[in-house]
């Protein structure tokens, strides 16, 4: 059974999310590559954007691999920042870039993201992605509150 199968399947996302807990890199590795095409339709699913999630925690390839993802496709990136499961998705992605000493591609998603401010702002889960990055990036402090005045 491929791994997005069965990920669809409700509750099997448990069993993905803890397996990558286990942090082997060669079985994480293997669930990254067969997972990487399918992170955008997942994270839009509850239980999808919580494996999605797994993988950007899990470990540094699978932070690359989910934010690389994202950073292909700024249309989908900007959508899923508006969606009510993949605005946690975008939130992980930030917190974990900045954690994690990925400056380049956390102010690469903080650039295009910050480029759809006054759309984002119009959606609750995008408020809560630009007040994630208003509280990663101090500097966006004064752009953020003359957006949302």
């Amino acid at each position: 059974m491929e791994t997005l199968n069965f990920v669809n399947l409700i509750d099997s996302n448990y069993v993905v999310q803890h397996v990558l807990e286990l942090r082997d890199e060669e079985i994480s590795s293997k669930v990254f590559s067969q997972l990487e095409k399918q992170y955008l339709t997942l994270a839009y699913k509850k239980g999808g954007s919580h494996v999605v999630e797994k993988c950007i925690e899990s470990s540094n390839i699978g932070m690359i691999s989910v934010v690389n993802v994202l950073l292909a496709d700024e249309k989908s990136l900007v959508q899923l920042a508006k969606d009510p499961f993949g605005n946690y998705v975008i939130q992980k992605a930030l917190k974990s870039t900045k954690e994690n000493g990925e400056e380049t591609r956390h102010q690469a998603l903080v650039r295009v993201l910050m480029r759809h401010a006054s759309f984002l702002l119009h959606s609750k889960p995008g408020k809560h992605v630009i007040l994630s990055i208003k509280s990663l990036n101090p500097d966006y402090q004064t752009v953020l509150n003359s957006l949302s005045s």
